[in-house]
């Protein structure tokens, strides 16, 4: 929520009424959401992996086990889930942030009356 108030807040500054259409809201919210989710990708594959590990692997902590699949596959190890994770949190973060500033919206636009 932080980065999409700051980016709305970042592109209401050229309107002249200081807000967002709802088309706006939705690419600003899908835009905001499709970087969060490239951001935590790869965080989420080594948890994902931490869980499904033989009990071998359960004690090591996050970061040597990043480094370890860092190493022995590169990036590819976070690849397959990247795609997947940016269009589902994408479109999610778009429904959940134009409804937002919808009622957000709304709500100023009654209490300005």
């Amino acid at each position: 929520l932080l980065l999409y108030s700051e980016m709305a807040k970042a592109f209401a500054s050229f309107k002249p009424n200081k807000q967002l259409s709802l088309v706006e809201a939705v690419a600003t919210g899908t835009l905001a959401g499709c970087i969060v989710a490239g951001v935590t990708t790869p965080l989420d594959a080594v948890r994902t992996r931490m869980l499904a590990s033989p009990e071998t692997l359960k004690p090591l902590s996050f970061v040597p086990l990043m480094k370890s699949f860092l190493e022995k596959e590169g990036t590819a190890f976070f690849l397959p889930s990247l795609a997947p994770r940016l269009l589902y949190i994408g479109a999610s973060s778009a429904a959940f942030l134009a409804v937002y500033e919808v009622v957000s919206n709304a709500r100023a636009a009654r209490q300005g009356k």
